[in-house]
């Protein structure tokens, strides 16, 4: 066998070992597992509105947030629209959301804007309430519209 055979068999053989270790194990051994009870408290739609001390002009901001939740065995994953009115003109905002659960009552995310022409991402920590009905917490991120560094106070509640 030449050397070429040789190295397409190794490859063809720790490839999908390699994929399985990344996309399976490690993914178990570094996010905590998730509880039935606390996925059930997370998955689904999720509205509330959050509040930004400083916008553009050094205004307080309003937001609307619509979320969904799609929690599995150690990650989540979902999608948000915010909507946000600066000077008289409204913007709707589109995200991807990744995190984690800790504790059956921290959720942690990342979000980005699903517009790649967009700059706007972030991360939040939001504490749900022991009956699992609402989500309050802190987004921390960079604001399109402000063009620097924003902080948002959000406060959830599921609608279904």
């Amino acid at each position: 066998m030449t050397e070429a055979i040789i190295s397409a068999i190794i490859t063809g053989i720790a490839g999908p070992i390699i994929t399985y270790y990344f996309t399976t194990v490690l993914p178990s051994k570094v996010y905590p597992k998730i509880s039935t009870a606390s996925q059930s408290n997370l998955n689904g739609r999720w509205n509330g509105s959050g509040y930004q001390q400083y916008g553009p002009q050094g205004e307080t901001l309003e937001h609307t947030f619509s979320v969904t939740f799609h929690c599995g065995k150690r990650k989540i994953a979902g999608n948000a629209i915010m909507h946000v009115a600066v000077d008289n003109a409204k913007f709707i905002m589109h995200y991807k959301i990744d995190g984690i659960f800790f504790e059956d009552r921290i959720v942690s995310f990342t979000y980005r804007n699903t517009d790649s022409k967009v700059r706007q991402y972030g991360s939040a920590v939001l504490e749900l309430d022991t009956p699992g009905q609402k989500l309050r917490g802190l987004i921390i991120g960079y604001g399109f519209l402000s063009k620097s560094i924003v902080e948002v106070r959000v406060e959830l509640e599921k609608t279904a």
